[in-house]
């Protein structure tokens, strides 16, 4: 190959491999992302008690398909948190968990019991509700048809 021609392949070709490594290593950091754990808090607080329980959701993998629930009265602080098996409620794998919070009591409606059934350090009181099939599916109706007004 002339000198000429091998000069003005290298012109062109060190510049295309430099940006597509650079895009490489974008597409492989949005990957990583992915993978990243997913944390969401709803703070329950009683303002007359003086006392807060969050219901808190871990989502992780590569799709989110793993999945914790728990009811704690610890803030989460950060995404490695982690519930505390010896005081909080906790569910694990595909659930779906309905509360309702009424005075100084908090109710959760699911179709499994938590992992471990014990007392949850709060003022307030926690009622579990194991639901059936029927109910769950006229739950989800009426939380379908509550965010469709509020959309």
């Amino acid at each position: 190959m002339p000198k000429r021609t091998t000069t003005i392949l290298l012109l062109i070709g060190l510049p295309l491999a430099f940006f597509a490594g650079l895009k490489c290593q974008k597409n492989l950091t949005q990957i990583d992302e992915i993978g990243e754990p997913l944390l969401t808090t709803i703070k329950l607080p009683n303002e007359k008690l003086k006392d807060t329980v969050y219901l808190v959701t871990k989502r992780w993998g590569l799709t989110g398909d793993h999945q914790v629930f728990a009811l704690t009265n610890t803030k989460p602080s950060d995404n490695h948190w982690q519930p505390n098996t010896s005081a909080d409620l906790i569910w694990k794998g595909d659930n779906i968990i309905f509360y309702q919070q009424q005075k100084d009591t908090i109710k959760i409606f699911t179709l499994q019991l938590p992992d471990k059934t014990q007392e949850i350090q709060t003022k307030q009181v926690i009622q579990v509700n194991q639901i059936d099939g029927a109910a769950f599916q006229r739950l989800r109706k009426q939380a379908d048809r509550a965010l469709k007004m509020v959309q």
